[in-house]
């Protein structure tokens, strides 16, 4: 009897071991990063509350930048996004966070389709070292306040 008892025990753990095995392989076959994950997300949150503005990347690392380079004095990086609803997307203002950012906003309503971009400039002159600076898009969308953020560090 302790022989059985044994051999129906080893044969549950078996059991259990094996279909672990198979929901972890499960779970790990998806093929799609965590970029196009959330990206799907953002289109089902489109879909859902329906006018938002949501923009292609909310964030960049200029990385390393030489201060004392003439061409380097301003950085700068457009933040893109199209208007995938049907109301005219209007871009109110881009506040930053620190006087070295100024921004540029579309002048027009952005219309169903089309392309806008937020252009967001650093003086690396009023810069040093790492920098994190925020910029606050106020829009007429449901999501009416977007962050976009630009990160680096300066050298001079």
């Amino acid at each position: 009897m302790v022989v059985n008892g044994i051999i129906m025990e080893k044969s549950r753990i078996i059991r259990i071991v094996f279909m672990a095995f198979l929901i972890l392989s499960f779970l790990s076959c998806s093929n799609k990063s965590v970029k196009e994950n959330e990206e799907i997300a953002k289109e089902k949150k489109i879909a859902k509350n329906g006018f938002l503005i949501l923009f292609e990347e909310d964030e960049y690392d200029f990385g390393s930048v030489n201060a004392n380079d003439k061409d380097n004095e301003f950085i700068s990086k457009e933040f893109v996004f199209i208007n995938r609803n049907e109301k005219p997307l209007i871009i109110t203002k881009a506040d930053a966070s620190c006087g070295c950012v100024s921004t540029k906003i579309p002048d027009k309503p952005i219309l169903k389709g089309e392309r806008g971009i937020v252009n967001v400039s650093l003086d690396t002159k009023q810069l040093t070292g790492h920098f994190t600076k925020n910029v606050y898009v106020k829009s007429n969308a449901e999501n009416d306040v977007e962050l976009l953020r630009v990160t680096g560090e300066i050298k001079k």
